[in-house]
């Protein structure tokens, strides 16, 4: 299961201070776009993602429930994302864990 931190900050970039360096999503979407295809040909990955809605509330959302060759679907996702809210990781986390039934059968988040 990938959480995905489309939260506030996401928007600013690692070179603080330098106007055109990329924003931290978009290095997070690159970097996903390269291990997506290798990692969802050999098991089903979903995605669970927070930050954006509502102004100033911790929303968490499952997206897409672990399925196989979820490549497409998931960068789809998280292409269309704009960065804002604040940043409830442990919620999502949570909500990874149990979205993957980590009581019944192992998972990896």
């Amino acid at each position: 299961m990938i959480v995905f931190d489309a939260s506030g900050s996401m928007s600013g970039n690692q070179m603080l201070g330098i106007a055109n360096s990329p924003a931290r999503i978009d290095e997070v979407r690159a970097a996903l776009a390269q291990v997506l295809p290798t990692a969802t040909a050999h098991r089903r990955v979903g995605l669970i993602t927070y930050g954006p809605g509502p102004y100033n509330q911790c929303n968490v959302k499952l997206e897409l429930a672990p399925t196989a060759d979820a490549a497409k679907r998931i960068m789809s996702v998280v292409n269309a994302l704009v960065p804002a809210g604040k940043t409830p990781l442990t919620s999502a986390v949570e909500q990874a864990a149990e979205g993957l039934d980590y009581r019944r059968k192992p998972g990896v988040i």
